[in-house]
């Protein structure tokens, strides 16, 4: 899942990041990820798989499993955002291209 890939490359290089990308990271993921579903389980999104029906034209029923099941477990995509562009925007300063936080 992609999950593991991205979480595999950010515990590689994580020593390369100061502890707000770390704390950030961890937020955007447990924005996206439930974690700890039972043994042998890929983590779940918390997502609403019925909206992700409806916008495909075909949809897998196993997909349902991939997704959290209690609605009080999703996420608004609204609150996604802000996690990714608050980790994404600590990212482009640790690497030397955005603008400095406000002090």
């Amino acid at each position: 899942m992609r999950k593991r890939q991205l979480d595999r490359i950010f515990f590689v290089n994580r020593f390369l990041m100061d502890r707000e990308f770390s704390a950030l990271y961890d937020s955007f993921m447990s924005s996206c990820f439930e974690t700890y579903t039972g043994a042998g389980q890929d983590a779940k999104l918390r997502a609403n798989a019925r909206m992700h029906h409806l916008q495909r034209g075909s949809w897998d029923e196993a997909w349902d499993d991939n997704f959290v099941k209690d609605a009080p477990k999703v996420t608004s995509p609204g609150t996604v955002e802000v996690h990714y562009e608050a980790v994404m925007q600590c990212f482009a300063r640790e690497i030397g291209v955005g603008n400095p936080p406000d002090r």
